[in-house]
Formats: C-alpha cells, sequence, structure tokens
C-alpha cells in the first residue's frame, strides 16, 4: 500500500514505524524511541497528529564575553501563517562555562505532515539596554523532532 499523500489525504492513514528509528542500548540500557518507530493509527492524517520540533541557538562565549548578563534576550519564531511565540533567555549561565558549546532553547512549534515546505523565520535580540555585547559566538539554530 502506498503511504504518499494524495491531495490532502494520504492513501495509507495509518503511520507505519520505521524500526531504524530505534537507537539503544545506551551504557545505562535504555532506548530511544522516535515516534517514527511507532505504529501510530491514523499517523498519517495530519487531522489527528501534529509533530512537535524544538528551536535550539549553538553558542558559545569567549572567556573576554561581556555585556550578557544586564538584560535577557529575545527569542522569536514566527511560523508561515503568522504564529508567533517569543521567550527571554538569561545568557548569564552559558557565559559562566567560556568555550563550550550550548543548546539555548528558545522555542517549540508543531508540524503538520513531514514539515519539508514550512517556513519559520527566527530572531535574537536585545534592544531594551543601552549595554553593548560581545564575545558571543553563533553556530547556527538546530530543530530537532520531539523523540
Amino acid at each position: 500500500m502506498d503511504d504518499q499523500p494524495v491531495g490532502n489525504v494520504h492513501s495509507n492513514p495509518h503511520l507505519i514505524g520505521d524500526p531504524s528509528k530505534v537507537k539503544g542500548p545506551d551504557s545505562d540500557g535504555s532506548f530511544s524511541i522516535s515516534v517514527r518507530a511507532l505504529n501510530i493509527t491514523w499517523g498519517n492524517d495530519p487531522r489527528y497528529w501534529e509533530l512537535a520540533k524544538f528551536l535550539y541557538y549553538m553558542m558559545k562565549f569567549n572567556e573576554d564575553a561581556f555585556g550578557w548578563s544586564h538584560a535577557p534576550i529575545k527569542f522569536k519564531v514566527k511560523l508561515e501563517g503568522g504564529n508567533e511565540s517569543e521567550v527571554k533567555v538569561n545568557l548569564h549561565k552559558y557565559r559562566e562555562k567560556p568555550m563550550m558549546w550550548h543548546k539555548v532553547y528558545v522555542g517549540e512549534f508543531n508540524v503538520v505532515g513531514d514539515g519539508s515546505s514550512m517556513t519559520v523565520e527566527v530572531g535574537m535580540f536585545e534592544v531594551e539596554t543601552d549595554w553593548w555585547k560581545g564575545g558571543a559566538i553563533l553556530d547556527g539554530v538546530r530543530i530537532e523532532p520531539d523523540l
């Protein structure tokens, strides 16, 4: 049976799990089972299921970084269609471990289907103080599925 979408409806509405999406065992004997490893009734039908995605900025700070403890930094996530969220994060705690990459969690959003044609805009800013900032290194933005 083909599970490709036909118009807005899948010819196979059920999600058939992919066993390769099971990871483990880890050193402690635990396993990670992705949602894509599960058989889910109506799992291919966006009327019933959405997958959550988590958004992270990958950042590190030089030892001489400055200005990051005076005000929280705003991170904005905007989805096509106008849905928008904003969080404030105090980055001072990340600065305490310089030259180490940190995953700075900034949001979560839901995706219908595989999300391959979805547009997501992200922003990072702080405009409420006059404090200069320096010494941050941004590796990029990472979007990860909720496993």
